[in-house]
């Protein structure tokens, strides 16, 4: 295995390997938010796709985690993570170059941009459990909420800068030739990532069945009241998520006429949230207690998701209220996502690591497709302004969940919960 870097946490920025990992990624994350925004801008604007089809888009996006996730999870613990973030971002950046060459061939269509949104996602997430085993390997448990810290907020500072950019950049070139940008972003990533040094060894695991290992990974999360229900947790809010994503790009086209290069505004300045739940969650967490902090993510979460609902009339009263729902939601995420997987970094044994990610990403992610089914569905029959107020609601329900676990009397650092579980 990788020899493990234990640094001071005041020192992680002269960590040469954390720094070149963090490089790549932000450069990756950057040209993301143009993908992000052109695919489903296509498929609304230039194949004219209805409330079903982008349902089936943006469930064809997160179906790799419930379909490949756990064997890729096995895999990623057999064989070294580094090459994997090497290999994963260049078969994306080759998949997405489709997307051009077919529209200038003019045999793109919704069947094959649901696809290409499959495989790139494959790719993502193959990247995800990679990244997600990585790190704890380059920097010690005492520094991974701060190293979560630092690289989900700079993922949140491009998110502030790259919509407006990526909104506008799609609006002069067209959402096809606007996802060259992201294939060169994934060459430059990876030009960082080659630089890191890490003398990675291959593991040296028993050669036992799949499906055994894949079972570590059940028995790791189940076995632990606090990461189980995380993972329900996430289920719930991924869910709704997905159902709400399936239909906002639509509502925001048609019910409210927002063009391309404001619906990046909205992401841009919406991404504020970010950049403030990412500078100030190991605060928080150190404040309030990762419980709490948590929970409070949660309701943020719902809160903005069913802000959108409310969206009408002026478009100068719709405008901030669509930045204070996406800043809210965003804000939820960014302290979400970095507490609850800084301490699944932490309990977790690294030889185990990618099943337990994988597994976490299966229970949480599973339902994603069902929910971008169903977002869809309901946005046909009940209309897209009931179906984002529903999502939101249903977001909300995941607070009662983390309220009556364990989760809500967790006051402790990352560091002490792991060693509290294994003692």
């Amino acid at each position: 295995m990788i020899k493990r870097i234990r640094l001071a946490s005041s020192s992680l920025w002269n960590n040469l390997n954390f720094r070149q990992l963090w490089i790549g990624q932000t450069v990756s994350v950057m040209g993301s938010q143009i993908t992000f925004m052109a695919i489903p801008l296509i498929a609304v604007v230039m194949l004219q796709a209805d409330a079903a089809q982008m349902g089936l888009l943006t469930a064809a996006s997160t179906a790799p985690f419930f379909i490949i996730g756990l064997f890729a999870g096995v895999w990623v613990d057999r064989v070294n993570r580094l090459p994997i973030l090497i290999y994963s971002n260049l078969i994306a950046a080759l998949i997405l170059a489709l997307i051009p060459v077919l529209n200038g061939l003019q045999l793109l269509n919704m069947w094959l941009l649901c696809l290409i949104a499959f495989l790139t996602a494959s790719c993502s997430m193959i990247f995800q459990f990679a990244y997600q085993s990585f790190l704890p390997t380059i920097v010690s448990k005492e520094a991974l909420t701060e190293g979560n810290s630092k690289l989900e907020a700079t993922r949140a500072t491009t998110q502030f800068v790259g919509p407006s950019a990526a909104g506008s950049l799609i609006q002069v070139l067209s959402a096809p030739v606007a996802i060259l940008v992201d294939v060169l972003t994934y060459i430059v990533s990876i030009f960082f990532f080659r630089r890191i040094k890490a003398n990675e060894v291959k593991p040296s695991l028993p050669r036992k069945g799949m499906l055994k290992q894949i079972t570590g990974g059940f028995a790791h999360i189940f076995t632990s009241p606090f990461l189980r229900t995380i993972s329900l947790t996430t289920a719930i809010l991924n869910f709704s998520r997905c159902a709400f994503d399936a239909v906002y790009m639509l509502f925001l086209v048609q019910n409210l006429s927002v063009n391309p290069a404001q619906i990046g505004l909205i992401y841009g300045v919406g991404s504020v949230g970010s950049i403030a739940g990412a500078l100030l969650s190991n605060r928080l967490a150190q404040k309030i207690g990762i419980g709490s902090a948590i929970i409070g993510a949660a309701v943020m979460i719902g809160a903005g998701l069913m802000m959108v609902s409310f969206a009408a009339g002026n478009f100068y009263l719709i405008l901030p209220l669509l930045f204070l729902a996406q800043m809210c939601s965003s804000l939820g995420n960014s302290v979400y996502f970095i507490t609850q997987v800084s301490i699944r970094q932490a309990v977790t044994p690294n030889e185990i690591m990618g099943r337990v990610n994988a597994t976490q990403l299966f229970i949480s992610r599973g339902a994603i497709p069902l929910g971008a089914l169903l977002g869809g569905i309901a946005g046909s029959w009940l209309g897209l302004r009931w179906t984002i107020f529903l999502a939101g609601c249903l977001s909300l329900c995941s607070v009662a969940l983390l309220m009556l676990s364990p989760v809500r009397t967790v006051n402790r650092s990352a560091e002490l919960i792991a060693q509290q579980e294994s003692a």
